[in-house]
This record gives structure tokens, C-alpha cells and sequence, in this order.
């Protein structure tokens, strides 16, 4: 689930079946990981930015009212945010033409979020446990004698 995260929006255009825009950027300088944010211009526009010299801007970011530009850019932001990226690097960001789309593909990704954020690694860990025992057929000695060993390391 956290792999899918990162790689928004590309791991959730399967699910999409509505009209894309595309926005193309050139990365101006190397950023490992782009640490980006979310800027309103002095023209009421919106942008992604990365530091001093990377700043994202582009009519499909531009659509709509407020609301919908500001829920643009954080569809951008989240395309871009945690990547890396080298100078001259060009990044193609496919987005929604509809406002709906939008909306769709980052309540997708903010409900993995929530669930990546939820999960507990030590209960999958004792899920995961339980099915192998169960698969072997072990008796609660054999698992107890597994479970003492892996203590140890």
C-alpha cells in the first residue's frame, strides 16, 4: 500500500476511466527528495514549488474555482512530493480534465494514507506468523520452540 502511495497519481489511473490532461515539467535542479510545497502567486495562481528554482505552474492547475485550483495543487503537490529527481530531469504528471476526477484520485490516495497510517507492522507480523504455523501444521510446542529461537535474533 505504501508503494502505491509514492508512486501517485501513475498507480491510480487504472482505476480512472475519465479524461487526462498532462502537465511536463524539467526539474531545474537536483532534489533527493523534492521536499515541495504548495504556493499562492501574487496573480491569485497556485504553484508546487521546490526550493528557489523549481516552481510547477500550468493552466490545467489553473481550472475551475478556488477550491478546485487549490485541490489541483495538491494533486500536483502529491505527484511530486517525496520523489527524485535530477536537473534537466523531465516528469510528465497526468491529471484529471474534471473537477470529479480530482477529487477521486485523491480521496483514493488519502484513504491508503490513512490505512498505511493505521496499519500495525507487528499485527501483520503475528498474521503472518499464525498462517505459516498453520500451513505446517505445527502444534502450540513447535511454534512455542519457533517463537523462542526467534527471540534470540
Amino acid at each position: 500500500m505504501e508503494s502505491r502511495t509514492e508512486r501517485f497519481p501513475e498507480a491510480y489511473l487504472g482505476d480512472f476511466d475519465g479524461d487526462l490532461g498532462y502537465i511536463d515539467y524539467e526539474w531545474q535542479t537536483r532534489r533527493y527528495p523534492v521536499n515541495a510545497d504548495i504556493q499562492e502567486k501574487a496573480d491569485q495562481r497556485f504553484a508546487v514549488t521546490a526550493g528557489r528554482s523549481d516552481e510547477i505552474t500550468d493552466p490545467l492547475m489553473d481550472r475551475g474555482d478556488r477550491e478546485e485550483q487549490k485541490l489541483r495543487a495538491k494533486y500536483v503537490h502529491a505527484a511530486v512530493d517525496g520523489r527524485s529527481m535530477k536537473s534537466g530531469e523531465e516528469q510528465t504528471i497526468p491529471i484529471p480534465q474534471s473537477r470529479d476526477g480530482v477529487e477521486q484520485l485523491i480521496e483514493a490516495l488519502e484513504a491508503d494514507r490513512q490505512t498505511v497510517e493505521e496499519t500495525s507492522i507487528e499485527d501483520l507480523e503475528a498474521e503472518i506468523d499464525q498462517t505459516v504455523y498453520d500451513l505446517f501444521d505445527l502444534t502450540e510446542d513447535e511454534r512455542e520452540v519457533i517463537e523462542n529461537y526467534l527471540e534470540v535474533f
